[in-house]
């Protein structure tokens, strides 16, 4: 059946249909079909139910789990008994069902590139090689996010310059980045930018891109935490020049390690796929060729294996971890008025891959953590603070040590656990044990 795609005319966001009967295996295993069926409760509900397993009241609670349902097991354990573990067919596989996937959340899946890699900063370090930055260029990340966003511009010998983050959404924003840019003139070439989708929060990427745009530069989208959040009307990872997503087990959905470069320069995309690959492609009769020296930065076909059952999925624990969200809204608000934390900022088009608050100026993070483990109950800072880390000291400028994220985020910013497989009791035993320290603590 063909699919049918209704045009939306509406200025509001485009939030994705979120049905998983749309997306049916094919018979033959593995890969997206287009068949569409009549949306049915019980079926929705028996997909959701069996994720949320029983628990023992004194059991350690993680940051995360994964979700992984039987059948991508049994699908790894068929590969195993096969012997077919780097037949690439399975790889290509799971790059159609996330390329299908993006297509059914409404993004126009004939114009879009998708390479499945070894994992996220893999994405990201490609992303940077074929724009050809380097030295002398210089490339804007945000002072608040984990440190494998500005390593991969240190690695290709390029200049990071740090941008301040807005207080609880943890993104930067189109002020921050001209203020950044303004100090930065004439100190290199402005090249990129790498707005960060923190937690599942969209970067404002209208206002970002046109910023981007005024000053000629790239920008390469890091949506590692985002799969599924909306800036606009577009899915994060489409907007920019190029998306980098994460399979990290922290992720919502993860291979283990794993990472997705999406783009629309088709040639880009190519190129993509051969640095990959050792710099290999293949000619028109079908031989290996080696074009130039690249990576072994593939993902194996037993990790591709777990992403299908996961996809299809999705469409169910976006809302369900978004109840979660608002569950901790309403358990943690009384405690706002004390000073103790403040909450993250909610906004449309938003995924939780993470719930994370500030703590007040009188607690720290990591005493937190350490109380919360007695609870049982693993906590982080969430992300880093880029300017405290030694090897980027000579991009720490006053600019820099007066933003928010110096200032505000440094030993405050506390994850709680977040993942759709728990339920309103595990989160009741959290708020129970994070209120029990900080009442401690203050």
């Amino acid at each position: 059946m063909k699919k049918i795609r209704k045009k939306n005319k509406s200025k509001k966001a485009v939030k994705p249909k979120r049905n998983p009967q749309r997306l049916k295996m094919r018979e033959e295993g593995g890969g997206f079909s287009s068949e569409r069926e009549p949306a049915d409760e019980k079926w929705h509900a028996e997909r959701l139910i069996p994720s949320l397993r029983s628990r023992r009241k004194d059991e350690p609670i993680k940051i995360s789990e994964p979700n992984i349902d039987q059948a991508s097991s049994d699908r790894v354990a068929d590969l195993i008994d096969l012997g077919s573990l780097s037949t690439h067919s399975t790889r290509e596989n799971a790059e159609h069902d996330f390329l299908c996937y993006l297509e059914d959340c409404g993004q126009d899946e004939r114009s879009l590139d998708v390479n499945i890699v070894s994992s996220g900063t893999a994405a990201l370090h490609l992303a940077m090689i074929v724009y050809e930055i380097g030295p002398g260029d210089l490339v804007f990340v945000p002072n608040y996010t984990f440190p494998a966003t500005v390593n991969v511009v240190k690695l290709v010998g390029a200049t990071p310059v740090l941008v301040d983050v807005e207080p609880e959404s943890y993104v930067i924003n189109a002020e921050t980045l001209s203020e950044a840019i303004e100090e930065s003139r004439g100190l290199g070439r402005l090249r990129a930018v790498i707005p960060v989708h923190e937690f599942g929060f969209p970067a404002p990427m209208t206002e970002l891109m046109e910023v981007a745009r005024a000053n000629d530069m790239v920008v390469i989208e890091d949506a590692a935490c985002a799969i599924g959040a909306f800036s606009g009307e577009d899915m994060v990872g489409t907007i920019g020049d190029m998306g980098c997503f994460s399979l990290h087990p922290r992720k919502i959905v993860t291979t283990g390690e794993g990472g997705v470069v999406v783009t629309r320069d088709k040639q880009r995309g190519r190129r993509v796929a051969r640095l990959k690959n050792h710099g290999m492609e293949r000619d028109e009769q079908g031989e290996v060729i080696f074009v130039e020296p690249g990576y072994n930065y593939r993902l194996s076909d037993i990790q591709c294996a777990l992403l299908y059952g996961q996809l299809i999925r999705l469409c169910d624990w976006l809302p369900r971890r978004g109840e979660l969200a608002q569950y901790y809204d309403e358990q943690l608000s009384p405690y706002v008025e004390r000073g103790w934390f403040t909450l993250p900022k909610k906004t449309s088009g938003q995924v939780w891959q993470s719930y994370v608050i500030t703590l007040g100026p009188q607690f720290s993070q990591r005493e937190v953590s350490a109380a919360m483990r007695e609870y049982h109950i693993e906590t982080n800072c969430g992300a880093t603070v880029l300017s405290t880390i030694s090897h980027l000291a000579e991009q720490v400028t006053p600019r820099v040590e007066q933003g928010v994220a110096h200032t505000m985020l440094l030993d405050r910013t506390l994850a709680l656990p977040m993942c759709e497989r728990y339920d309103e009791e595990v989160l009741d035993r959290v708020v129970k044990g994070l209120t029990e320290v900080l009442s401690k603590l203050a």
